[in-house]
């Protein structure tokens, strides 16, 4: 028994022969076997060469675009239709239709594309692979001339004369066969025997859009300009009679004839028939001309040309209003000359008030009980307001007069008010040499000098005097007497004890100068605290307020 046999998904024996022994179910799988091997060989007789259908690997490219396909079928034909592609007379594929192509081979196929060309009143219905639309046309046997039009799917493509090869490409014909020989085919070519139509299927190309070619003839016009010829280089030539030209036009309009037979058209100017009319063989257009006007209006230029007859028709032609005081130069009834130029001036007033300020005055006001060289501001100043009215003339935004019409004062100025302390209050300075009683302590700018340094001559009567005539030494300091008095002695660290005995023209506010011998002169320049030392003087001596300069920076 076979292990097919003993196999325990083998069906068990529905009935029994002569003798008991079980044969109709292995009867049918005999016969199972028997059928296979004929279908087999049936199989094998319907392929050529004896040979099983494997599938294989090709590239396929369509229309310069291609892509890898797995196929069983071995000719290029035959690859072709299993993937929806029909080849026409007209396409070029390589290799040949009925070439068998081996796994990893490559099939090219260009289709030509369906183009609808209309010229001289005929449709022509054709598929081409032709890229040129020159050549295209010349393969037709029509003649394209210079100033013929051809439109593309109703786009015009180029201006006449066409170059080669430009036109069709530029609206997607793509995918020339030049690197490989191409075949024009009229038929698919026979089929293998065996071979059986597979049922269609959406193809995975795309094929080149259909085009639509139209060639446009172009058609005579006679075209005169009249009334006025006026040059930029000869202004003013007026004719009576224009010249007449002969132009060739495939222009859907008169204006788009004009403009391409380099025929200017002005604002101003009339042409008959209207430049939106449609273009007729052998049509008549009439120009008549306007002059070239100049306005200079707003800060810009207008250049335009007119046929009216003064300047107020160019500005209502131009649509420049005059508003209130504007006016025009030359004025408005001035008849119009070609190359004329036209200002517009605008003009405008308006009223603006001006403001200056009325600086106030300080008031101090002394406070016994408040310590010496403290203040308090009692009342804050305000500042007063002069105000004045002007009337100002405009002419294109330039202020030609300004007239005061009114002055008053707006706001009156109130004084400041500072209360300052007037109670004298000693206190102690350590110094090196001890303890020194002082009763005011001022922060000063100290500098230092000697005879020599003090800006007089050793041979001049005064060299080496002080202002109140002592000979000058160390301990003599320089002070502006409208803040020390002279006399007052001054403690100044890191120089000692001083007495204020001299001055002078660049010692102002609260700068000191301390006086040296020539032998031991050292140089200062610094901001220092300084003690006035007691006693004190006499109160209508005492300098209660002083001044704020120079500032310590």
């Amino acid at each position: 028994m076979s292990s097919e046999d003993k196999s325990p998904t083998s069906e068990p024996p529905k009935s029994l022969g002569v003798g008991g022994t079980s044969f109709p179910w292995r009867r049918r799988r005999l016969m199972g076997r028997a059928l296979g091997w004929i279908a087999l060989a049936l199989l094998l007789l319907t392929i050529p060469n004896g040979c099983v259908p494997l599938a294989r690997r090709v590239r396929l490219v369509v229309n310069g675009r291609g892509r890898e396909i797995r196929t069983p079928r071995g000719t290029v034909i035959g690859i072709l239709n299993g993937e929806g592609l029909r080849v026409r007379p007209e396409d070029a594929v390589h290799p040949s239709p009925s070439t068998v192509v081996a796994s990893g081979g490559t099939i090219i196929l260009e289709q030509a594309r369906q183009v609808i060309v209309t010229a001289d009143g005929k449709a022509h219905h054709l598929r081409t692979r032709t890229q040129s639309a020159k050549k295209l046309l010349g393969e037709m046997g029509i003649i394209l001339r210079p100033q013929d039009r051809m439109l593309v799917n109703g786009r015009r493509v180029s201006d006449p004369p066409m170059s080669e090869g430009g036109p069709l490409a530029a609206v997607g014909l793509t995918g020339s066969l030049s690197a490989v020989e191409t075949r024009r085919i009229s038929s698919p070519g026979p089929r293998p025997a065996s071979f059986t139509a597979p049922a269609p299927r959406p193809a995975s190309f795309t094929a080149p859009a259909p085009l639509r070619v139209e060639v446009v003839r172009a058609v005579p016009l006679y075209v005169k300009d009249a009334t006025f010829d006026c040059p930029d280089h000869n202004p003013g030539i007026r004719k009576d009679e224009g010249e007449e030209r002969h132009i060739l036009s495939a222009a859907a309009t008169v204006g788009e004839a004009l403009y391409e037979a380099g025929i200017p058209i002005y604002r101003g100017d009339q042409v008959k028939p209207p430049l939106d009319s449609p273009v007729t063989a052998g049509l008549r257009v009439l120009i008549q001309r306007a002059i070239p006007i100049i306005i200079q209006v707003d800060g810009g230029v207008i250049r335009t040309r007119t046929r009216g007859e003064t300047v107020a028709d160019v500005l209502t032609q131009e649509e420049v209003p005059l508003w209130d005081q504007d006016y025009v130069t030359p004025s408005e009834s001035t008849p119009l000359s070609a190359g004329m130029t036209i200002r517009v001036v605008r003009v405008r007033e308006e009223t603006l008030i001006e403001q200056e300020s009325i600086p106030f005055e300080t008031e101090w006001a002394p406070d016994p009980d408040m310590e010496l060289d403290q203040r308090r501001v009692e009342r804050a100043g305000q500042l007063g307001i002069i105000a004045r009215r002007f009337r100002i003339h405009y002419e294109d935004g330039q202020v030609i007069t300004r007239t005061l019409e009114e002055e008053w004062r707006a706001q009156e100025p109130q004084p400041r008010l500072i209360a300052y302390g007037t109670k004298v209050v000693s206190r102690q300075v350590d110094t090196p040499n001890g303890p020194r009683s002082y009763w005011r302590k001022v922060r000063v700018l100290v500098t230092s000098y000697s005879a020599a340094t003090a800006g007089k001559s050793s041979d001049h009567p005064l060299y080496g005097i002080t202002r109140l005539g002592w000979k000058m030494h160390r301990g003599i300091i320089a002070v502006d007497s409208r803040v020390i008095n002279f006399g007052t002695r001054i403690y100044v660290p890191g120089y000692g004890v001083g007495e204020a005995g001299d001055t002078g023209g660049k010692i102002r506010g609260r700068h000191i100068d301390l006086g040296y011998n020539e032998s031991d002169l050292k140089l200062w320049y610094r901001w220092v605290d300084v003690y006035l030392l007691d006693p004190p003087p006499p109160r209508h001596k005492i300098h209660w307020v002083l001044p704020d300069w120079p500032k310590e920076r």
